[in-house]
């Protein structure tokens, strides 16, 4: 039986740092920072006094809302 927070076989963390969010989304920290401010991408969570993580549910929801690329003609997916 799967659970409801295990989307596969593979568990995804709830909460990302800044340096793996960072690499899920290719953006770089300024770009991400600004995306934040400007309420273009979902805000980090609080979880310490000098700590911030992001939560994983929103990052993946983001990936996915992102427009796909046509290329050649096409909808870029297969």
């Amino acid at each position: 039986m799967k659970n409801d927070n295990q989307h596969s076989n593979e568990i995804e963390p709830e909460l990302l740092s800044l340096k793996e969010v960072v690499r899920r989304t290719t953006k770089s920290r300024s770009a991400l920072w600004r995306d934040i401010q400007a309420k273009n991408f979902p805000p980090p969570i609080k979880i310490g006094q000098r700590s911030i993580a992001f939560k994983s549910s929103e990052i993946s929801e983001w990936i996915e809302s992102r427009p796909r690329v046509k290329l050649n003609g096409t909808d870029g997916e297969n």
